[in-house]
């Protein structure tokens, strides 16, 4: 039976080789050309302005000891949490999708199994590395403009550690689905090396596979071989899971495949509300039957949108609400960066809040998702829209005290704390409508600039899938704006003082989603 598995295994690459050809045989390559040129400049072009706009002196020799002392466990605690996420994909089916036609009939029939998935995972394996490699290197070079060491070793080192925690994680998310670990064991596991990587923050030591991992990070500044451990047990896990891929539940393959397909579509529509949805439901999210809070019943009418948004939240599963406070302080360590001189750190700052309010807007999406339900009622759609804005809001600033926190552990001190309350209110309010913008924009569709020059739409492409994050970044000027005080000024005033212009750029989003609400919906 295994020789003739290994035996139909050259009919089955044969059959894949014919159906690439005959794809390539339809693509058009000047226009694929043109779009591989356009796509590497503009990519090397925002990589090297990122890094060319770091700016700020090289940090003193205390910060530097600082780093050297604390830095490995806190890189290391991102990269616990990066597997445990690995780890909770696999429990779930990922990270292969292969085309429903090859899990219905190549892995049914009589073929060997894991030659077929160990093919696609080495495929796959490509687009991580190359992932690796953008985000090493882009931060190697970050890292470059402040910290002692010369650009060449915190590029290979920045190259390293991407390449590392890109197939850390994607070797977990491999083995898992190999093991078909369950979820509650996923999530357990994931626990055990996030708590593990914590334990190493507060007790500022080195002990966890994921902190070596951040010993490899900071080589340039001090180099230890004990690191290279670190390197291997993450290797370990790739390894493991490309032996261990014929395991892979085809049941749960097949849903994620047919996921996976709708979920590429939707981006290539930009519908953003589309991409939400599916990726709950890869997730395997469910709102709770028994809500976490229920809001006692009124007899006067009123308040209806602001009931209706609470009602939704008290349902979030538990996974919604630990991905919504992740990010937040993300934000909040991201935004003390970008204060402390690290200025690029902004755009994580406000794409990470940008991602957690197209969570916390969910009623707003749900209000988007049927427009006719309002179509005959005595109500201006635009108002309903802007109604259900408050409550995301309101999330938002509670979740910030994680953000507050998050940035005070990052870089303790009276005025990084003041500087973050007052960017608080802010950012939770431009990402909400930056999130409200992305939602109520919806699919793309077909309009007067596709029938110019591509030029002209690929412009059009850019402005309308940058407009809602570059919203949500928006919202931390304050906290820039304070980094970049001059001496002797309070910088809790300095971003009290930029306060004007994220309401501006809030109150035209505003107006916007208003607009298209009446006009377009």
């Amino acid at each position: 039976m295994t020789a003739a598995r290994t035996a139909t295994y050259p009919a089955v690459r044969d059959l894949r080789r014919a159906r690439r050809r005959r794809r390539v045989a339809t693509l058009d390559w000047v226009d694929v050309l043109y779009r591989a040129y356009v796509t590497a400049l503009l990519v090397a072009g925002a990589l090297v302005g990122l890094v060319l706009a770091t700016g700020g002196k090289p940090v003193s020799h205390g910060t530097v000891s600082d780093v050297r002392r604390y830095g490995p466990a806190w890189i290391g605690l991102v990269v616990a949490v990066a597997v445990g996420l690995g780890l909770r994909s696999g429990s779930r089916g990922g990270p292969l999708a292969l085309e429903p036609a090859d899990v219905t009939h190549v892995l049914l029939g009589p073929v060997d199994r894991a030659r077929v998935l160990r093919g696609d995972a080495l495929r796959q394996a490509r687009g991580v590395a190359l992932i690796g490699l953008l985000v090493g290197g882009t931060a190697g070079g970050l890292a470059s403009r402040r910290l002692p060491g010369s650009l060449a070793a915190w590029l290979a080192t920045g190259v390293l550690v991407g390449l590392v925690l890109a197939f850390a994680t994607w070797g977990a998310a491999l083995l898992a689905s190999g093991l078909r670990v369950r979820s509650a064991v996923a999530t357990a596991v994931g626990v055990v090396l996030v708590g593990w990587s914590v334990a190493d923050v507060v007790a500022r030591v080195t002990t966890s596979p994921a902190s070596l991992v951040g010993e490899v990070a900071l080589w340039p500044v001090h180099f230890r071989v004990v690191a290279v451990i670190g390197v291997l047990v993450a290797v370990a896990l790739p390894v493991a899971g490309l032996l261990l891929v014929a395991g892979v539940s085809l049941e749960a393959m097949e849903r994620r495949s047919g996921l996976v397909g709708q979920l590429r579509f939707a981006a290539t529509v930009q519908d953003v509300r589309t991409i939400v949805v599916l990726h709950r439901q890869l997730a395997q999210e469910h709102a709770r039957s028994d809500p976490w809070a229920r809001l006692r019943a009124r007899q006067a009418p009123g308040h209806a949108c602001w009931r209706r948004g609470w009602a939704g939240i008290f349902r979030w599963p538990a996974a919604r609400v630990t991905r919504l406070i992740v990010l937040v302080a993300a934000a909040g360590a991201a935004a003390a960066l970008a204060g402390a001189g690290t200025v690029p750190m902004v755009a994580v700052a406000g794409i990470a809040t940008f991602l957690a309010g197209l969570d916390a807007a969910e009623a707003l999406a749900q209000e988007a998702d049927h427009p006719d339900i309002v179509a005959g009622m005595p109500v201006d759609r635009g108002d309903i829209i802007v109604r259900h804005v408050a409550v995301p809001i309101a999330v938002m600033l509670i979740a910030s005290l994680a953000g507050v926190a998050a940035a005070g552990l990052v870089t303790p001190s009276s005025h990084v704390v003041a500087v973050a309350a007052i960017t608080a209110v802010p950012a939770a309010t431009a990402c909400v409508l930056g999130a409200a913008v992305a939602v109520v924009l919806g699919a793309r569709r077909f309009g007067v600039l596709d029938m110019m020059f591509p030029e002209f739409a690929g412009i059009g492409l850019v402005l309308r899938t940058a407009t809602p994050p570059a919203i949500a970044i928006a919202g931390f000027i304050p906290a820039v704006a304070a980094g970049q005080a001059a001496h002797g000024t309070d910088p809790a005033i300095a971003a009290a003082a930029t306060l004007p212009v994220v309401a501006a750029v809030v109150l035209a989003a505003a107006g916007f989603v208003v607009w298209w609400a009446r006009n377009r919906l």
